[in-house]
């Protein structure tokens, strides 16, 4: 059975963040791949502005081609309506006999248990959650032990602090400063040449 890490989100834009902490997830469960699941209509982005979800889904196949142990996956992206965690790993666990763990940063973690269905997802869901900022270390810490204490599979990832965050990137772009060591250089190219996030 192989192990394959699952890591959801906007990715709007993707960014080194993201693929660091993929990398970090794989060297630290010896897992034999990561899927990275863009979201075709996230629920918790109703009220706000999000890049088409093809254009989002170029984005990260551009950034994850050049590693063999990166896949992206189209589900969500294809899905029609409101896309759930909770529904993404069931389809994964009914469909694939994999060992399958959902990566996640500090601020999902902290607010996981108000996600839809957060019952369902925590108790069928291996967790591997990083920290993205430093200060928030000490509240990780907290929110896993008190996730293990009720049962559920929480593991924190020994990573670097990535403090990177796609909206910082768009903030960038839009105020025209130079964004292009945040990103992979094919996505950086491709945010230029198709104006994406200009104001």
């Amino acid at each position: 059975m192989i192990k394959v890490g699952i890591m959801g989100g906007t990715f709007d834009p993707i960014h080194i963040g993201h693929l660091i902490l993929a990398m970090e997830a794989i060297n630290y469960k010896k897992l034999d791949e990561v899927w990275f699941v863009p979201t075709g209509n996230p629920n918790f982005k109703q009220d706000k502005k999000v890049t088409d979800k093809l254009t989002r889904y170029e984005m990260v196949k551009l950034s994850t081609q050049d590693n063999d142990k990166f896949k992206v996956c189209d589900y969500e992206i294809e899905k029609s309506g409101v896309t759930y965690s909770w529904e993404t790993m069931k389809y994964f666990r009914e469909n694939y006999e994999h060992d399958f763990y959902f990566i996640m940063g500090e601020d999902s973690l902290i607010s996981v248990e108000t996600w839809e269905n957060a019952e369902d997802f925590l108790k069928n869901t291996k967790i591997l959650a990083c920290i993205r900022r430093q200060e928030e270390n000490s509240k990780l810490d907290e929110k896993i032990s008190d996730l293990k204490s009720k049962g559920y599979f929480v593991e924190k990832i020994p990573t670097s602090f990535i403090d990177i965050s796609s909206t910082k990137i768009r903030e960038k772009a839009k105020s025209n400063q130079d964004f292009r060591y945040f990103i992979p250089e094919k996505v950086y190219e491709y945010i230029v040449r198709n104006k994406l996030y200009e104001s």
